[in-house]
């Protein structure tokens, strides 16, 4: 009998970048395995589905289950004996996508990790002590699976560090799907932690150096942070105007563009470079470790690194010295693909069970 693996859904139908992209392709490639486990998805929360269910690659037959109530009673529900594990029935593993959710009484679990907060910090008291329960955490670099064992106390055997995929927009996109590229485009929420302001004012020194060419961003506006706001008005007088793009128009996003600028304080998984450079695009990186590995001095792309926290005149100079080379074409990226990364939670999955491969 196949592993019975329940899987928090929520995020793969309410939510098109970072988690719910990956619970999304993790689940699409995983129906797919041969020999794969019986999957059976949950979804609990009231929110809006903003994925069409054609886009989710679910076969058939799949068991979902949803329930739309509000977030705050589903742990009322698992108190009153009608959690996940009486919903999905009886489980061999559950994979978590969100820290301590849903509640669990028996059953095994897993779950990603893909930032670290302090460790002082609420966010940071609260993972620590998920990461001492869970029975199992995913990783997507070196540099986490040191760090999760070092700072974090998690055994070396509870740690499995997997491929991230970076072909979903690909997969629909025909060899002369590239158009004519041009400019700059970053990708994710504006917010500090992205450097959006400090990328806002080196934009303004590279264009009052005289060089041409645009710059595009698309992700949520952090509305209350009132100097990104007053950089982004700024911004504006320079053709700059924040978009959220649809996720079946991102391909097309970054086919045009000629350069991915993603700075961050730091990240667990290099999936948004990855993802550009499948497309063909040049990378403007700062310097986080996860980055450095996918991106090693003997592979096939050389982004143009930026130190730690880089002042706009250095984000300016990167900018500069990306524009100057020549354009790139979409290419085939081995090992880093959803099937790769649905076979290796497989295998940890059934290795932590005790299960044989």
């Amino acid at each position: 009998m196949p592993m019975r693996i329940g899987l928090d859904y929520l995020l793969a139908t309410t939510h098109a970048p970072g988690l719910g992209r990956y619970s999304r392709e993790l689940v699409r490639a995983l129906v797919r395995l041969p020999d794969g486990p019986e999957l059976r998805l949950w979804e609990w929360g009231a929110m809006q589905r903003s994925v069409p269910i054609a886009d989710l690659g679910l076969p058939a037959g799949i068991s979902l289950r949803r329930v739309r109530l509000p977030h705050r009673l589903q742990p009322l529900a698992h108190r009153l004996g009608l959690g996940v594990e009486r919903q999905l029935g009886e489980l061999d593993w559950f994979h978590r996508v969100r820290p301590g959710q849903p509640a669990l009484d028996r059953t095994p679990y897993s779950l990603p990790v893909v930032r670290l907060p302090r460790r002082d910090s609420a966010e940071g008291v609260a993972l620590h002590a998920e990461l001492q329960q869970a029975n199992g955490v995913f990783v997507f670099c070196r540099d986490y699976a040191k760090r999760l064992q070092q700072h974090w106390e998690v055994p070396a055997e509870r740690i499995a560090q997997v491929p991230v995929g970076c072909d979903h927009w690909a997969r629909s996109l025909a060899p002369s799907s590239a158009e004519t590229r041009t400019g700059f485009v970053a990708l994710g929420a504006l917010r500090a932690a992205r450097r959006t302001v400090p990328l806002l004012r080196a934009w303004e020194a590279y264009r009052a150096a005289g060089h041409p060419g645009s710059l595009r961003l698309l992700g949520q506006t952090d509305l209350g942070d009132p100097e990104l706001v007053a950089a982004l008005e700024r911004a504006r007088d320079m053709g700059v105007q924040p978009t959220v793009p649809q996720e079946a128009d991102m391909p097309q996003h970054l086919l045009r563009a000629h350069t991915l600028v993603h700075l961050a304080d730091d990240e667990g998984s290099p999936v948004t470079p990855l993802e550009a450079a499948r497309l063909g695009l040049h990378l403007v990186l700062e310097e986080l470790p996860a980055f450095r590995e996918a991106f090693p001095p003997e592979g096939p792309v050389q982004p143009t690194w930026l130190r730690r926290d880089p002042d706009p005149e250095t984000i300016a100079d990167a900018l500069a010295k990306s524009a100057a080379r020549p354009p790139r074409q979409p290419q085939e990226w081995p090992g880093d693909t959803w099937e790769a990364c649905a076979q290796a939670h497989w295998e940890a999955w059934q290795g932590w069970a005790g299960r044989s491969p």
